[in-house]
């Protein structure tokens, strides 16, 4: 009687032909794997803004800032509305904040959040962009006009890693509409290119302007409602 000795185990032919059908696999798979995230941040960064358009709404009516003490309640910053900064004229922060804790953290003064980065843009004199200070609320440098921040404001996302956490660049106004742009021709991407502050608008550095509504912005994309 014959004893077999050991496992003859798997020919180098067999090891091939298995690596190649992972590989094949594999190139079906992660294509759709990482899409798949891409349309879940996408719409995750989505309900973010709408989350801040509403914030807006409320820091508006109850007047959580009036810079001239008019009666009229003016649109806030990010840190402002997370309860981080105390508005201008107040004499403490908002309580309870308006956005969730996850907006207490601020770089370069925008906010990090389901793989998008946020920022608030408010209007200067004559509707030049006031940018929220880098670590949130008023920036010195750029002023924001009391009466025009009544009824003005903006924010944008844009992907953290264009291509990897998201593709598409989105901004909401006082209108409540949420726009897009393919962000193909100004590739958005985390700290080291941000959106522009007038980058969805049709003169250039004035958030006053009309938006631009199926047409190319200040940054040459072409901006269009999210249906």
């Amino acid at each position: 009687m014959r004893i077999r000795r050991g496992n003859p185990g798997f020919t180098m032919v067999e090891l091939l032909v298995v690596i190649a059908v992972i590989a094949t696999i594999s190139s079906i798979i992660l294509p759709s794997l990482l899409g798949a995230r891409m349309s879940a941040a996408e719409s995750a960064a989505m309900a973010t803004l709408r989350t801040i358009c509403s914030a807006e709404t409320s820091f508006h009516e109850r007047q959580s800032a009036d810079r001239d003490a008019d009666g009229e309640g003016e649109y806030g910053f990010l840190a402002e509305m997370a309860g981080t900064v105390i508005p201008p004229r107040a004499v403490q922060v908002v309580n309870p904040p308006m956005l969730p804790n996850s907006f207490r953290v601020m770089s370069s003064g925008y906010v990090s959040r389901t793989g998008y980065l946020f920022r608030v843009v408010l209007p200067g004199l004559g509707g030049v962009p006031a940018t929220e200070a880098a670590t949130g609320g008023e920036d010195a440098a750029a002023p924001v006009d009391s009466n025009l921040a009544e009824a003005i404001w903006v924010a944008y996302c844009w992907p953290s890693v264009r291509g990897t956490t998201g593709f598409r660049a989105f901004m909401v106004n006082q209108s409540g509409a949420i726009m897009q742009t393919d962000n193909v021709v100004q590739g958005y991407t985390g700290y080291t290119t941000p959106i522009t502050p007038d980058a969805a608008f049709t003169s250039p550095n004035n958030i006053a302007s009309p938006v631009a509504f199926n047409a190319a912005g200040n940054d040459g994309g072409i901006w269009k409602p999210v249906r």
